[in-house]
């Protein structure tokens, strides 16, 4: 298989992940992701596991759950809803895959999650007096982005290949933000799985190409972290956001995945003085 080949048959299994991702609560019969992919169901299977190196059922089974998992640790939805929203047609068949995968049931998670952040909290209380946030409305933001695969703390070299390809397209200018895109929790996902997309703003004229797909981050009202240091502490800033923030609002976040701008650029600025906006959806009141 030539390199061009490879390429585009990556395309094409990312832009079916991206939809996926997008209608977890469909149903996803092979033949519609191979519509999606523009590939026959024959051929799109097995160019599926060569490329994610999961089977299509299995890829979309797995992301469910840990989307159904996140969703239990970040909103008080019925365990009804969850199932639902994450394409299970009954509690029952949905507690039975959730117990498969995660050893426990669905509210015994919820319950463990809740109580693991109560043991950590007064270790986390400190911290929080550096942490500023408040909620905002953001406009939607068109993207071009490079998947990664893997821990999130070996993303750079994924970055640096994106920065490197939208400098020699001319994408850079006084408006555009850096961002990543984390899709996973690392705490529910192997971290050989975590997605995590490198990100530049993009304007309506942009086409993509090659290895880059496009893809629109929604308008609406975020809670917006600003954290402040080391890209290692940002781990503590999302437990406090799922954990004592959310315990403490009135609000509950969205099902999107949360997002982080990069307000200065690591190459030339301290570790401690490194800005990170964290930006997650919130459910409208």
């Amino acid at each position: 298989m030539t390199n061009a080949k490879f390429e585009s048959n990556r395309h094409r299994i990312l832009r079916v992940q991206l939809y996926i991702e997008g209608h977890l609560d469909d149903e996803l019969p092979l033949k519609r992701l191979a519509a999606v992919a523009h590939l026959s169901p024959y051929h799109f299977h097995r160019i599926f596991r060569a490329t994610v190196g999961e089977g299509v059922a299995e890829y979309v089974r797995r992301v469910r759950l840990e989307a159904a998992a996140i969703a239990l640790k970040a909103t008080t939805d019925e365990v009804t809803k969850v199932a639902f929203n994450t394409g299970y047609g009954s509690h029952e068949a949905f507690t039975r895959a959730f117990r498969r995968r995660f050893g426990v049931s669905p509210s015994d998670f919820r319950s463990d999650h809740i109580a693991n952040f109560k043991h950590k909290d007064s270790d986390m209380t400190s911290q929080t007096q550096e942490r500023e946030i408040c909620t905002a409305m953001l406009p939607a933001m068109r993207v071009a982005f490079l998947r990664h695969i893997g821990p999130y703390q070996e993303s750079g070299a994924t970055f640096q290949k994106m920065m490197e390809w939208a400098f020699l397209k001319g994408l850079f200018n006084p408006q555009t933000k850096v961002l990543s895109i984390c899709h996973d929790d690392p705490e529910v996902t192997p971290t050989e799985k975590l997605r995590l997309d490198c990100c530049v703003t993009v304007d309506d004229s942009f086409t993509p190409e090659g290895e880059v797909e496009v893809q629109t981050i929604p308008d609406g009202e975020y809670v917006v972290l600003t954290h402040r240091g080391s890209y290692d502490g940002l781990a503590d800033s999302y437990r406090w956001l799922y954990g004592e923030w959310l315990s403490t609002s009135a609000r509950e976040f969205a099902n999107r995945p949360p997002f982080e701008i990069y307000v200065n650029n690591p190459n030339d600025t301290s570790e401690d003085d490194l800005v990170t906006k964290i930006c997650i959806l919130l459910q409208p009141t």
